[in-house]
């Protein structure tokens, strides 16, 4: 799904990808879009760390940071990268929904960006 995501995408614009996916640039972080229309959902989907192997370590730094640190949306990994991810359900659905979404989810990657690198010894490729 994210795998590929263009880790350039110009401010103010976006792109479409084959599967639907629409990948914005907020704040320099390519996010992308997903929608639903019934039941009514968006999804804000960024790769935090590409390159991941499945390990226990990293097991337990989902769980410590789905646990401790994220108020909002979800850390998870699939297809060997580490993923951040906010849903929106709501109806009537709102822009404001997921300008909110958008917001939280460019200042979230950066920061579970960094803590990856310190979790993990092994080199990573930084999405």
């Amino acid at each position: 799904m994210l795998t590929g995501l263009a880790p350039y995408v110009p401010e103010g614009t976006l792109s479409v990808e084959e599967s639907g996916l629409i990948v914005v640039a907020v704040d320099g972080v390519p996010l992308g879009i997903q929608v639903e229309e019934a039941p009514p959902v968006v999804r804000v989907l960024g790769t935090v760390v590409s390159d991941v192997p499945f390990s226990e370590d990293l097991c337990a730094w989902l769980n410590e940071v789905n646990a401790n640190r994220l108020r909002i949306g979800y850390a998870y990994w699939r297809d060997n990268e580490i993923r951040y991810a906010i849903e929106q359900i709501a109806a009537p659905f709102l822009l404001e929904h997921l300008l909110d979404a958008l917001a939280a989810a460019s200042g979230m990657v950066p920061a579970l960006t960094r803590e990856a690198a310190l979790w993990f010894p092994e080199p990573v490729v930084v999405g």
